[in-house]
């Protein structure tokens, strides 16, 4: 199995390659034809064969500037944040699995794969919040503008022009590269990154003078969910836990604060602790997305219950929260999870198997656990048990060990499939 599961992460990363590929060529094609002039489309096609010298070194080069310019987003997040007064407790740059990362003048910096960042906040002064975060966040944007105004400034010049006659364009892929993220950032709208809802630099620069006191108050204590974020992700739920507890008491009124509290209970299998919380952070209307985490994660803790009363509520919190986050896999994974308790089983298939990817290592917000369980169960009802043991056995196989409401989860239905009728000859 050990073997299986090397496979397995090497046909993912291949495939990251691939995309990486294919991207990078479409993206270095284009800067060597806006660079070739006005070219009919036919006879540049027709010369193609010997762009391809070119094509290959920009191709090798678009990656590190597109890293580059990730790198320059975030640190003037944290330029930004530091000049108002703010703590900056974490640079991610990548949003995908670890790499390796260090600590530089108190901040960690974490090297992830995939393309993306995030700049993690800490204690922030209780004067001018607004003011503070809005300078934080416009900070990203802020300084690729300043950066790409300092390579347009290299146009021209000798040094870049023998680039060019080499067949390098650094500075015009820089540019262009820049340009797209400072546009993808100010457009307002929400994301998912990796499997989490996440807010442009536009749409938080948007809201941010409109706030309430009470959307102020999760601001303020983004410090405690982002110090806590660290501990969740690597599964140090009773650490995190702590720290939101203080969180809790320090900006009682935070709705944000009880959900990221409940997400430290739930995996330790406390769920009856974190059901009032949650149910307490109902009260009073909170906003859409706020609404739909909350039940999800109430979602969560009914199918942790699994009487035929908790069943039902949690059909009815994952439907409504499954209707608002569809794209989120958490929000699908549990809409199915709760479908195959409630014996809509191909409901639930068909909702699980665009959510588990075999190939790909397990990963709580992209590929988890409860996911792959679940699908194995309906594979055995449908008499298909290959299948299923397939995924259970990779989910034994982790290297990362379960959290308790994962393996309560697994253990419930191992007992239901008889154990998938390992070390029997099966035949439906």
């Amino acid at each position: 199995m050990k073997s299986k599961t090397t496979r397995r992460g090497l046909e993912s990363f291949l495939s990251f390659l691939m995309t990486s590929y294919v991207f990078g060529v479409l993206s270095a094609s284009l800067v060597i034809y806006w660079h070739t002039g006005n070219v009919p489309l036919a006879d540049w096609l027709a010369l193609a064969p010997h762009y391809i010298p070119a094509l290959a070194l920009n191709i090798i080069i678009f990656f590190p500037l597109l890293y580059l310019s990730i790198v320059i987003h975030e640190m003037g997040h944290v330029l930004a944040g530091v000049a108002s007064g703010m703590e900056i407790l974490r640079v991610q740059i990548g949003i995908g699995r670890k790499l390796f990362k260090f600590r530089l003048f108190g901040i960690e910096f974490a090297f992830l794969t995939g393309w993306g960042g995030l700049t993690f906040t800490g204690d922030v002064p209780q004067a001018f919040v607004k003011t503070r975060f809005f300078i934080m966040i416009a900070g990203g944007v802020t300084a690729q503008i300043g950066a790409v105004g300092c390579a347009v400034a290299l146009m021209g010049t000798a040094w870049l022009n023998g680039m060019e006659n080499l067949g390098l364009f650094p500075v015009h892929i820089f540019v262009g590269i820049n340009v797209f993220l400072v546009a993808f950032n100010l457009i307002p709208f929400t994301y998912l990154g990796a499997g989490t809802p996440l807010s442009t630099d536009g749409r938080l620069l948007a809201q941010i003078p409109f706030l309430s006191d009470e959307q102020t108050e999760d601001y303020m204590a983004s410090a405690y969910i982002n110090r806590s974020h660290a501990l969740i992700m690597s599964s140090d739920f009773v650490g995190a836990e702590k720290i939101l507890l203080e969180g809790v008491a320090a900006h009682p009124s935070s709705k944000i604060l009880k959900i990221n509290l409940a997400s430290s209970l739930i995996p330790q299998g406390r769920c009856q602790e974190a059901e009032p919380v949650l149910a307490n952070a109902m009260e009073n209307e909170p906003p859409p997305l706020t609404a739909a985490m909350l039940r999800l994660n109430l979602a969560a803790v009914w199918l942790f219950d699994g009487s035929f009363e908790g069943i039902e509520k949690a059909m009815e919190y994952s439907e409504k929260a499954y209707a608002d986050l569809a794209k989120m896999h958490g929000a699908a994974v549990i809409r199915g999870a709760a479908l195959m308790e409630a014996g809509k089983t191909d409901e639930a298939m068909a909702i699980l198997a665009e959510q588990v990817h075999l190939a790909k290592p397990l990963h709580m917000l992209t590929n988890d656990s409860v996911g792959h369980i679940y699908l194995a169960y309906g594979y055995h009802l449908k008499g298909e048990v290959e299948k299923g043991r397939e995924l259970i056995e990779k989910v034994e196989a982790s290297l990362e060990p379960l959290s308790p409401y994962d393996q309560a989860l697994l253990e419930r239905v191992i007992q239901r499939t008889q154990d998938f009728w390992r070390g029997v000859d099966y035949a439906p």
